[in-house]
């Protein structure tokens, strides 16, 4: 016997249990391996060999490269000696090797020792050795650790991606506290579920219910509750002793059931527990997972997260601000949200929304329309009062949606997939050798194709996707919608395009786990548009983004004064010395530096904000200097530019798209979301269409209003014109 948390058999002890051993931020609770964190940065196989088809010779592994081509390379040496000892060749395909081949070649063959010959042409030295072969994956994690460059380092770490830790397998506790099981449950095990899934399992610990004999669906995925009541198909239904079921992981689990006197002991924890899992559900955000890292949350998760918490402090007189908390929200559950917002309100509080949202609008006390416009043609309150006042005000464009006067149009025809072949359009006329002031056309009939196009991924089973397939017709708008959670972004995001990425922009990304990908004949890239800045210092601009800048600066340079001078295109760069301004750098700005706080940015004592020196602005062009040229804004810059058609030609694609308000040289940290998404879409219009190639947006409609989603859409649609599949993951009716 012990008096201590020993066993006098294999002599285990275990310390007193506290709240700090079930927390990985806590040095009593973390994994001694991991210190917490759940992974390690691991050389990652599926970013060694991105394209499994292609043999070593034809670079299968993109870190050795084509090694037909690189014959008096060390690797190629090293690879045919490996190559004669288990018995395979480099132009058989990586998918046709064996398994064990596969192993050797990227985790090394252990103790087994293989015979290496070496044969220098130009020293003449030879020679020939045993011993094991130390793997890939050893030698660049070797590599990435001795290395004293920042650079190399990180070249090494694009094949390595973070992994579950060999310990712990990701849980990021030790041992002893994932031991300890409540209601048969560790703390990884209730971790690992979804918000729903959790309340389920706190509601039913120690409750007695009474056998299922009925069926009933409330429209969440297989009819499973998760609202505290399970009810699964008759024949699903399996009561154990108690006669309770709760649901996991979309599967019946029976209920654990707490003796009384452990129920005396929780049940104010468990009280706490289910109110809070209960805030979360009223905001819609049943389907996170309770070990969800914060930085994958979306914006518009993370405020609802927060608002849950404003909810169970009980707070009241306080005045709430959100800005776009339906981001990423499914019709179902934005009512869910507002719902949460008017009970703040009742509770005597002031609750301010920055939103688009229709529904939102229609459900304020008060609305307030900024406008007219957006950029220099806004910052003016058009209407104010009730949305009904608002839907009177004819200056309101929001107002004229509201009312129903202007509506996004719905396309009375749907496009058809594209056909299998060049002549894949219905008819195409060519003038005839006749009279030259009167030419008549003669219709030609393409050959007859009836196969179209499709886009295929067989067997995705990424997070919660269960060997999911999907298919995608080619040339045309695809929009991919569901409720929040339903897998929407594991399956486009963050399996289809890393996979095309991979397969077609040549990338080293990794892709969720997948059977096969068809289709890829058709395309020639893919091109990933999100709402990120399209960069995070004020020297990034719309100019320098859409390739813009460089045909102004080459014609600043072909002006009388700068030829005069010998100036060259690199003289107008405000990023290279002896043109830009060398106070700022040609920042325009200072950063400064606030110890503990963030760093502020002022505008430039010497160059006032123009970014160059007084030598460079003194060369003007039709009377503007090139700072003058950076701030004028898009509509200005289209009149001055109109006699250069190239440039004109790209300042046509950015008023397009609806920014004729954004200034050249306007600060990408200054762009909002939406903006900086339609910047990118400009740059994309402006280049030579080959019309192969798929364009992927993830909720492209946020932060939009409903005049921005109709110019949105128009470019979408232009894209699709010219060929291109667009596929898009938005709530957006």
């Amino acid at each position: 016997m012990s008096e201590e948390n020993t066993c006098t058999h294999c002599g285990i002890s275990f310390p007193e249990l506290s709240p700090q051993m079930f927390s990985f931020n806590n040095p009593q609770g973390a994994c001694p391996v991991c210190s917490g964190l759940g992974s390690r940065l691991e050389v990652d196989p599926q970013l060694l060999v991105p394209n499994p088809e292609l043999t070593l010779h034809e670079g299968a592994v993109p870190y050795w490269g084509e090694l037909r081509k690189k014959k008096d390379s060390w690797a190629y040496r090293c690879l045919l000696a490996i190559g004669a000892h288990y018995g395979f060749d480099l132009d058989t395909p990586w998918n046709q090797l064996s398994e064990q081949v596969r192993n050797v070649i990227i985790f090394g063959s252990g103790r087994e020792r293989i015979r290496f010959v070496w044969n220098d042409s130009h020293s003449g030295s030879r020679g020939e050795y045993m011993r094991p072969w130390e793997g890939l994956s050893k030698e660049i994690s070797r590599r990435f650790h001795q290395t004293g460059s920042e650079a190399t380092r990180e070249y090494y770490a694009g094949y390595m991606s973070e992994q579950p830790c060999p310990a712990c397998a990701g849980a990021r506790l030790r041992p002893e506290s994932l031991a300890v099981t409540v209601g048969e449950r560790s703390i990884k095990d209730v971790c690992a579920m979804n918000v729903a899934e959790a309340h389920d399992w706190a509601e039913s610990l120690g409750r007695v219910e009474q056998p299922l004999a009925a069926t009933q669906h409330d429209g969440y995925s297989n009819g499973y509750a998760v609202n505290g009541q399970a009810r699964l198909k008759a024949a699903e239904a399996r009561p154990d002793l108690n006669g309770s079921l709760y649901v996991v992981n979309g599967h019946a689990t029976e209920q654990p059931r707490l003796t009384a006197y452990q129920l005396e002991i929780v049940q104010d924890v468990l009280k706490e527990i289910r109110e809070r899992l209960g805030f979360l559900l009223n905001v819609g955000l049943h389907y996170l997972t309770m070990d969800r890292s914060a930085p994958t949350l979306s914006g518009g998760e993370a405020q609802r997260i927060r608002l849950a918490s404003q909810i169970g402090s009980g707070l009241v007189g306080v005045m709430y601000i959100l800005d776009e908390p339906s981001i990423g929200l499914h019709q179902r559950d934005n009512r869910k949200l507002l719902n949460t917002l008017i009970k703040l309100r009742d509770l005597g509080n002031t609750v301010i929304v920055v939103e688009h949202d229709l529904e939102t609008m229609q459900a304020a006390d008060y609305l307030i329309d900024f406008g007219p416009g957006a950029g220099v043609k806004g910052g003016a309150v058009v209407a104010a009062g009730s949305p009904a006042m608002v839907e009177r005000e004819p200056e309101s464009l929001t107002g004229q949606y509201l009312a129903g006067n202007l509506v996004i149009a719905v396309p009375e025809k749907r496009r058809e997939p594209l056909l299998v072949g060049s002549n894949a359009v219905k008819s195409v006329k060519l003038p005839t050798k006749k009279s030259a002031r009167k030419k008549k056309e003669a219709e030609v009939t393409p050959v007859e194709v009836t196969e179209q196009q499709w886009l295929e991924i067989h067997g995705a089973t990424m997070n919660n996707l269960r060997n999911v397939s999907a298919r995608m017709p080619l040339g045309t708008f695809v929009c991919i919608t569901g409720v929040s959670g339903s897998g929407k972004s594991s399956l486009i995001t963050e399996t289809l395009y890393p996979a095309l990425a991979n397969r077609l922009n040549k990338a080293q990304l990794k892709p969720g786990s997948y059977a096969a990908l068809n289709g890829l004949e058709h395309l020639d890239k893919v091109i990933d548009i999100d709402q990120q800045p399209i960069g995070r210092t004020p020297r990034s601009n719309p100019a320098t983004y859409v390739k813009l800048f460089d045909l102004i600066r080459d014609l600043f340079a072909k002006t009388p004064e700068a030829k005069l001078r010998g100036y060259e295109p690199g003289r107008f760069s405000f990023n290279l010395k002896g043109g830009r301004c060398e106070a700022c750098e040609g920042n325009g700005e200072k950063r400064i530096d606030m110890q503990f706080l963030a760093d502020v940015w002022v505008r430039c004592d010497v160059c006032k904000g123009k970014r160059y020196n007084r030598e460079t602005l003194q060369v003007k062009y039709k009377g503007k200097s090139i700072a003058d040229v950076l701030e004028m804004d898009v509509q200005t810059a289209l009149e001055f530019f109109d006699n250069v058609p190239r440039i004109k030609r790209i300042l046509k694609t950015l008023h397009d798209v609806g920014l004729d308000y954004i200034a050249l040289g306007q600060p990408a940290t200054t762009l909002s979301g939406g903006e900086a998404q339609r910047v990118k879409l400009a740059k994309e219009l402006a280049r030579v269409a080959t019309g192969r190639t798929v364009y992927i947006l993830d909720e492209p409609t946020t932060g939009l209003h409903f005049a921005d989603v109709q110019r949105l859409l128009a470019v979408l649609h232009r894209l699709v014109d010219a060929g291109n599949t667009v596929i898009v993951i938005v709530h957006n009716l």
